[in-house]
């Protein structure tokens, strides 16, 4: 009993420490995003990744192909929604009015407004690389924050069919 314990207590140090085990993630087909908690095994480290700040994402779509792919790992900076510039690459709710929305989307900001509709603040419109048309506006606060770093992920046919 005593050695059940003692690897109990390694395995939840290891768990804290490397990330190890935790590949929760969380997602919705239409996100095209997975959350995912912890270190992958196969990252390397060092990687910006490691940054307790930051939130790492799993790519499920091709619409910011070929700045991302379907398997690659990005690593999201949360940010002050007003340090965001035109070029760069966002995950944000684009449903924050719903509560249950479990939905994010990683796209590129092409516009910034300080007015929408009459009611002034602050707002960004996105589109994928890859995608024909934008997104709809979105509020500041939809924003969860900046990619700042990608791991690529496995390069096979699929990916490059879908661009690569």
């Amino acid at each position: 009993m005593k050695f059940f314990r003692i690897a109990l207590a390694c395995w939840a140090i290891a768990i804290l420490v490397f990330g190890f085990g935790c590949g929760q993630q969380e997602a919705s087909e239409e996100s095209g995003l997975a959350i995912t908690a912890g270190r992958s095994e196969d990252e390397p480290v060092g990687h910006s990744g490691l940054n307790p700040s930051h939130l790492r994402f799993t790519v499920r779509s091709s619409s910011m192909v070929p700045a991302l792919y379907p398997g690659d790992t990005i690593i999201v900076q949360p940010c002050d929604s007003a340090t965001i510039e035109i070029g760069d690459i966002v995950t944000f709710n684009p449903n924050p009015s719903d509560p249950n929305s479990t939905a994010l989307l990683t796209h590129r900001v092409i516009q910034i407004l300080d007015e929408l509709g009459g009611k002034e603040g602050l707002f960004f419109v996105t589109k994928g690389d890859r995608n024909q048309s934008e997104n709809p506006p979105i509020s500041g606060d939809a924003i969860i924050g900046k990619v700042v770093d990608v791991i690529p992920g496995p390069r096979d046919d699929m990916n490059k069919k879908a661009g690569g």
